[in-house]
């Protein structure tokens, strides 16, 4: 049997996004911005998709979904200066959304508009 190291690290990762709060919102971005460094691109990935999970499934005014947000917003930001970024976002909305439903996504996230017209 293989241990795979990932499982925790995607555990630690979802129960981060889903305790975000105000209170806690620079500690864990800082946090999740660690262990997406220490453990690549895989860790990120999985972090986009918990937040685009997290945010689609949810209602739309909840008060976590600002962090979530914002979160996900400087994310796509960090992530767009690097040359996996389409598909880096191709893979993390290919499971939660269809194509008509993400632009309407972007919008609502408010990206900044070339970064907007680049994913789409």
């Amino acid at each position: 049997m293989v241990a795979s190291f990932a499982y925790p690290v995607y555990n630690h990762i979802r129960l981060v996004v889903s305790n975000l709060s105000k209170k806690s919102f620079k500690s864990s971005a800082l946090e999740l911005k660690g262990l997406a460094r220490m453990y690549g691109d895989d860790a990120r990935l999985y972090l986009l998709k918990c937040l685009i999970e997290d945010l689609n499934t949810q209602e739309p005014k909840a008060p976590t979904d600002q962090h979530k947000l914002t979160l996900l917003r400087d994310e796509f930001t960090s992530l767009s200066s690097q040359s996996n970024f389409n598909t880096l976002i191709c893979q993390a909305f290919a499971p939660h959304l269809g194509a008509s439903a993400v632009h309407h996504f972007l919008r609502d996230v408010k990206l900044p508009l070339p970064l907007q017209l680049h994913i789409t």
